[in-house]
């Protein structure tokens, strides 16, 4: 029994350090599904040649897919997939967005335009939570595919 508990006592003590935060595991998946909404409004923006723009709300945590011209509080009646607003979980929050040449934006609503010709500005979004954890996503220029680094 003894030499179990040591096994067991030497396997905690390699394992548990390597085991992530359950709170940094959800920002680096916020940051996924916000990295997947911008791919996702790229190339539909390219194959249907329709220009879309992600509407990031900053103060209430929140994104939604669009098209040019809606505004982020717009309620919509009988929402399609691409007016559902997505929002960040618990403690999760936008830190700092910057786009093109634009200065960084820490409050308010940016919008992030995605044009059919799949060209646009270059963007990061920082995501940050209360234990200063932090996951970035980047839109390249040239690509417009955007990446979540750590």
């Amino acid at each position: 029994m003894l030499v179990t508990l040591a096994v067991i006592g030497l396997a905690a003590t390699i394992v548990l350090p390597r085991l992530r935060d359950a709170r940094e595991l959800r920002l680096e998946t916020d940051g996924r599904r916000l990295a997947d909404t911008i791919n996702f409004g790229r190339e539909r923006a390219v194959l249907t040649g329709v220009a879309l723009r992600l509407v990031l709300d900053l103060d209430a945590e929140r994104w939604m897919l669009g098209r040019p011209g809606q505004v982020a509080t717009e309620v919509v009646s009988d929402p399609g997939p691409l007016d559902r607003p997505q929002v960040l979980a618990a403690p999760a929050r936008f830190r700092a967005v910057a786009v093109g040449g634009a200065p960084v934006v820490q409050r308010g609503v940016v919008a992030l335009e995605l044009p059919p010709s799949g060209d646009g500005l270059p963007a990061r979004l920082d995501l940050a939570d209360d234990r200063g954890g932090t996951v970035s996503i980047v839109v390249p220029a040239a690509s417009g595919r955007a990446v979540v680094v750590r």
